[in-house]
C-alpha cells in the first residue's frame, strides 16, 4: 500500500513515518513541499497520483493565530484534499482530529463519540469543520480524536507543565480533583496504523491513554518522574485566570487544566482494535 502522510515532519508525523516504513511505501510531505491550503486541483491530483491511502496530520495548533488562518489551514486544506482524494479514488483517508471539539462545564462523564460537539476555540471549530468536510467528500474515512498528546520531542503544552513542576512553581488550580486526559504519541501512532486497515471505516474514534488521573495525581506523577518532592501552590481558578491574563498566557490553556474531561474509548477498543500500551507514569519517565 502506498500511503501519503501530510505533516510528515511534525511531532506525530516523524514518529508515524518511522513506524510505517517497514510495512508500507510511505511518502511524507510538509508545507515546504506543498501548501495544501493554497494548492490547485492540478497540484493535488499530481500529489495523489499512485497513492492508495492518506494520513492527514498537517494543521496548525496555535490558539494565538488569527481565527481565519486556523480555519483555512485546518478546515479549508482538509476539504480540498478530501475532494481531491475522492476524485482520485483513494481507498482510505485518515484524519487526525482533536478532543477540542468538546468543551464546557456540563459535559457528560464519560464523553463518547455520540456526545454533542461544543468547541469553544477557533482550533476546536476548525477541527469540527474539517471532520464535516471529510464526511461530505465521499472518500472512505476514519477520524481519530485525541486529547493532549505527550512524549519525546513534545516540549510545548504538557512539556511546559513539566518544567514548572521541576522548578516547584506549578500551581494546583482549583480543587485539583478534575480528570485530565492524555495519550502518548506511540499509542496515537498505533491507532493511526489501525485506522489504515480497519474494515470499520466511515467512523470516528476517541483514542486516549485509557487512564483517569486527576489534575493533582498527574502533577504528582510528574514530580515522581522528576525524582523531586511535589511542591504545589494552590490557586483558585479565578486567581489563576487573572494571573494568566497578566502573564500573557491564554485562558484556554488554564481551561484545559481545570476542566473535567473523562473520555470513553470503548468504541476504539472494540471496533478499531485499539489498546493503549503506554502508561502515563512510564511515558513521563521517557519524556523527562
Amino acid at each position: 500500500m502506498r500511503v501519503l502522510v501530510t505533516g510528515a515532519k511534525g511531532r506525530i508525523g516523524k514518529h508515524l513515518v518511522r513506524a510505517m516504513a517497514e510495512k508500507y511505501e510511505v511518502r511524507g510531505v510538509d508545507r515546504e513541499e506543498v501548501d495544501l491550503a493554497e494548492a490547485s486541483e492540478e497540484q493535488l491530483a499530481s500529489l495523489l497520483r499512485g497513492t492508495d491511502a492518506i494520513v492527514h496530520l498537517a494543521g496548525i495548533l496555535d490558539y494565538g493565530a488569527p481565527d481565519e488562518v486556523i480555519m483555512k489551514v485546518n478546515c479549508g486544506a482538509t476539504e480540498k484534499l478530501a475532494k481531491a482524494a475522492a476524485k482520485a479514488k483513494i481507498k482510505r483517508f485518515v484524519l487526525m482530529s482533536s478532543c477540542s471539539i468538546w468543551h464546557g462545564d456540563d459535559l457528560p462523564t464519560p464523553i463518547t463519540e455520540k456526545t454533542p460537539r461544543s468547541p469553544d476555540s477557533a482550533y476546536g471549530r476548525s477541527k469540527m469543520c474539517a471532520e464535516e468536510a471529510l464526511r461530505k467528500s465521499g472518500v472512505s474515512f476514519v477520524i481519530l480524536r485525541a486529547p493532549a498528546i505527550y512524549g519525546k520531542d513534545f516540549r510545548e503544552g504538557f512539556g511546559a507543565v513539566v518544567k514548572l513542576v521541576k522548578k516547584g512553581r506549578m500551581p494546583l488550580i482549583g480543587s485539583g480533583k478534575n480528570v485530565i486526559s492524555f495519550v502518548h504519541v506511540d499509542d496515537v501512532v498505533r491507532a493511526l496504523m489501525l485506522a489504515l486497515k480497519t474494515e470499520n471505516a466511515d467512523e470516528d474514534y476517541i483514542v486516549t491513554s485509557g487512564e483517569r488521573l486527576t489534575q493533582e495525581e498527574c502533577l504528582r506523577a510528574v514530580a515522581k518522574a522528576c525524582n523531586i518532592a511535589p511542591r504545589f501552590i494552590r490557586l483558585p481558578v479565578v486567581i489563576a485566570k487573572i494571573a494568566a491574563f497578566f502573564m500573557g498566557i491564554r485562558q484556554r490553556y488554564i481551561g484545559e487544566l481545570v476542566e473535567n474531561r473523562v473520555f470513553d474509548i470503548t468504541k476504539a477498543r472494540s471496533r478499531l482494535g485499539y489498546a493503549p500500551k503506554i502508561r502515563i507514569s512510564d511515558g513521563l519517565k521517557e519524556m523527562i
